[in-house]
């Protein structure tokens, strides 16, 4: 009789909408609302033009391509940040939206889920889990990217010879726009929205001194070491090197919400 009484009681749950998180677990959230924020982050990049039918391939069809065809891989390392510290690489493609210059990221791996669960789900960043790899010896910089670890899919090399003079250097000097994909759970069409991700105009940059003097160019390359099916990131590959540079430096900003650009 006590158990027959147990199995028929009930009880209404106390978490309320007003109680919940902005995220999943709703009673203990995987990151913070935006903003965030990043202190001295290190930022390796190059340059190159691509192959401009496999650019075309993956380029949302509101957006318009940059001729001649250009990529940008960038590799970084963000040692202080309220999302924690992470390494991060992506892939962006030059573009324009509504006539104004843009890139769009095409891959992109790093090494922390917090930050991959932001950027999946506010941003529609195309985040996986990653290795990702800054390194610096006695021949300039590399940058290395790899999933899962040991399986490289692209290595970039670096050495600095110049500080990039004041005027020209410009962090993220457009914006970066992505594309959010959120599936029906009921198997019905997905929602897709192209986002504002990463905006100059928004994220507060604080430059000093110190950071204007900590900004090289040099000569680069990048090699896509492995056709991956999985992570294809060789299929914009290198036809000519345009140029490489590293950021480094007390270089802060922030990370707040983004913006919808247009809703399929």
């Amino acid at each position: 009789m006590t158990d027959t009484v147990v199995r028929s009681g009930t009880r209404q749950g106390r978490m309320t909408l007003e109680r919940m998180a902005g995220t999943m677990p709703v009673h203990a959230p995987i990151y913070p609302e935006p903003p965030f924020y990043y202190r001295n982050l290190e930022l390796l990049a190059w340059t190159y033009e691509t192959d401009e039918e496999a650019a075309l391939d993956v380029l949302p069809d509101c957006l318009e391509l940059s001729l001649p065809a250009t990529a940008t891989l960038a590799v970084l390392d963000a040692p202080i940040c309220t999302l924690g510290s992470y390494q991060e690489a992506f892939i962006s493609i030059a573009a324009t939206f509504e006539g104004e210059p843009v890139q769009y990221v095409v891959n992109n791996l790093l090494t922390s889920d917090a930050a991959i669960a932001v950027g999946r789900e506010i941003w529609g960043v195309p985040k996986k889990l990653g290795h990702i790899e800054l390194q610096k010896n006695d021949q300039g910089m590399i940058g290395i990217v790899e999933r899962p670890k040991g399986t490289r899919l692209a290595t970039g090399t670096f050495r600095p010879e110049r500080v990039i003079p004041r005027e020209l250097a410009k962090p993220f000097s457009v914006p970066l726009l992505t594309l959010r994909v959120i599936p029906h759970p009921e198997g019905l069409p997905p929602k897709v929205e192209l986002i504002e991700h990463f905006s100059p105009k928004t994220n507060n940059h604080k430059l000093t001194d110190e950071w204007y003097e900590q900004q090289f160019s040099g000569p680069g390359h990048v090699n896509f070491d492995v056709e991956s099916a999985m992570d294809p990131w060789y299929r914009l590959p290198v036809r000519r090197m345009i140029s490489a540079s590293y950021s480094g430096g007390p270089w802060s900003f922030e990370l707040p919400w983004g913006r919808i650009l247009k809703t399929y």
